[in-house]
Parts: structure tokens; C-alpha cells; sequence
């Protein structure tokens, strides 16, 4: 094989080192990996639980909405068919007060979905950004960088999250 020009030995030792690399990565890279995207799943399929939660419950207050505007408007209707002269004031204002609850029960509702799918976004970041730091911390243990190193480099790492 000298003719070819290989290095057995070299070739061997590659082959280790290899090796030895793919166990190490496999050990404290890869692992962590695993466990952080099991826990990133998991955060978005609450999130996503969470969304659907709220979007039946946005669903469910604009039918109670529909429903009030309903009764609003029948009311309306029968003002108008039992006294249609000098009623027209009343019609008007019953109309507004309805057209106004119906514009208040959106956005009460618009303003309490926001808010739930705001505090979810916030905490599954808050969640997010906790495991990676201990994930971070727990691979720089087994690095053994001394902690003023380790600190600083979490620091940045955290940062460009």
C-alpha cells in the first residue's frame, strides 16, 4: 500500500480520533440538544393548546355578542312596529346602545385573547431562555472553564438569544 501512498498509521489514527470526537459531541453536545428541543416542543405544543383555548373562547363571546345584538335588534324592531311616530328618537338610542355594547364585548374579548396569547409568549420565552442558560451552564461545567470565563461567554450566548 506504500506504492499508493496511504499512511496506515495515519489513517488509524484519524479513525480514533474520529471516533473519540463522535463520543464526546454524542456525550455533551448531543444529548443536550435532544433535551432542550424536547423541551422546546413541548413549550410550543402548550402554546399552541393555549391558542386554540383562546380562540374558542374569542369564538364563543363573539356568538355571545351576535346573540345580544340579536336580542338588541328584535327590540329595536318592536319599538319601531308598536310606535312608529315620535318613536324615532328612542330607536336611534337603542340602536346606539346596542351597536356600543356589541363594540365593547369585541374589544373586551380582542383585549383579553391579546393579552392571554402576550403572557403565553412571554412565559414560553422566559421558559425557553431558562434552559438554555442551564443547559449552557451544565455543558461549560463539563468544559471545567473557570466561572469568570464561563460567565461572560453565557452572558453573550444569552444575549444573541
Amino acid at each position: 500500500m506504500d506504492a499508493l501512498g496511504l499512511n496506515w498509521i495515519g489513517i488509524i489514527f484519524y479513525i480514533i480520533s474520529f471516533l473519540i470526537a463522535l463520543y464526546v459531541l454524542n456525550k455533551f453536545v448531543f444529548s443536550q440538544i435532544a433535551i432542550i428541543m424536547n423541551e422546546r416542543e413541548r413549550t410550543l405544543k402548550d402554546a399552541l393548546i393555549e391558542r386554540d383555548q383562546i380562540h374558542i373562547k374569542l369564538q364563543e363571546v363573539n356568538l355571545e355578542a351576535q346573540a345580544i345584538i340579536s336580542e338588541a335588534k328584535v327590540e329595536a324592531r318592536n319599538i319601531i312596529n308598536s310606535a312608529r311616530d315620535g318613536m324615532e328618537p328612542q330607536k336611534r338610542r337603542v340602536l346606539e346602545q346596542a351597536e356600543d355594547e356589541r363594540t365593547q364585548i369585541i374589544f373586551k374579548a380582542q383585549n383579553e385573547s391579546r393579552e392571554i396569547i402576550e403572557t403565553a409568549q412571554a412565559e414560553a420565552k422566559s421558559e425557553a431562555v431558562t434552559v438554555v442558560e442551564a443547559v449552557i451552564q451544565k455543558s461549560l461545567a463539563n468544559l471545567k472553564i473557570d466561572n469568570a470565563a464561563a460567565n461572560t461567554l453565557l452572558a453573550k450566548i444569552i444575549n444573541n438569544i
